[in-house]
């Protein structure tokens, strides 16, 4: 909190040509110390406004974006450079790192989406919910939804496990 009332201050009373990096390391306080994210993304996207370029305050953004389940805009900032695998791939590596179960289950849910819905690949829409169920082996709405997905005559071991955690699950 300290650090961040000096950063204020220092951003206050700087020449406009030295507030970037302070405002920077204010948004990166804000973001990884104080959990204040709202405030943070107020200020990676006022650098973004300055400079599109700014990868510093773009990847604090997709971050915060991603922890707070607002993948529209995230979907927008990559959709806006043509770079939908690039998100695919950030998405990838934020829910296999992310310790809440509620927000990786999200990130990867939305991976699912973007490769159903938007990139039309039933192939890696599948190997997405695959990979889901390897994280979350007991979690039946994922494996409904990859048999789902699967040729009505397929049968192997894939369905066989997709079934097992269904039964598992079955009350």
């Amino acid at each position: 909190e300290e650090l961040a009332e000096v950063l204020i201050r220092g951003i206050d009373k700087s020449p406009a040509a030295k507030k970037r990096p302070l405002k920077e390391k204010l948004g990166a306080v804000l973001a990884d110390r104080l959990a204040r994210y709202d405030e943070a993304k107020a200020i990676f996207d006022e650098l973004l406004e300055e400079n599109p370029n700014n990868r510093q305050a773009k990847q604090y953004k997709q971050r915060i974006l991603a922890q707070s389940g607002d993948f529209p805009e995230l979907l927008g900032m990559y959709e806006k450079e043509k770079n939908l695998p690039g998100l695919l791939r950030f998405l990838d590596e934020y829910r296999k790192k992310e310790e809440d179960e509620g927000r990786a289950r999200a990130a990867g849910m939305e991976m699912h989406r973007i490769a159903s819905k938007v990139l039309k690949d039933k192939n890696r829409a599948s190997q997405i919910l695959e990979s889901l169920l390897e994280q979350f082996p007991d979690d039946a709405g994922v494996a409904r939804m990859l048999l789902a997905s699967y040729p009505k005559k397929r049968e192997d071991l894939d369905v066989a496990r997709a079934l097992g955690v269904i039964a598992d699950n079955a009350e």
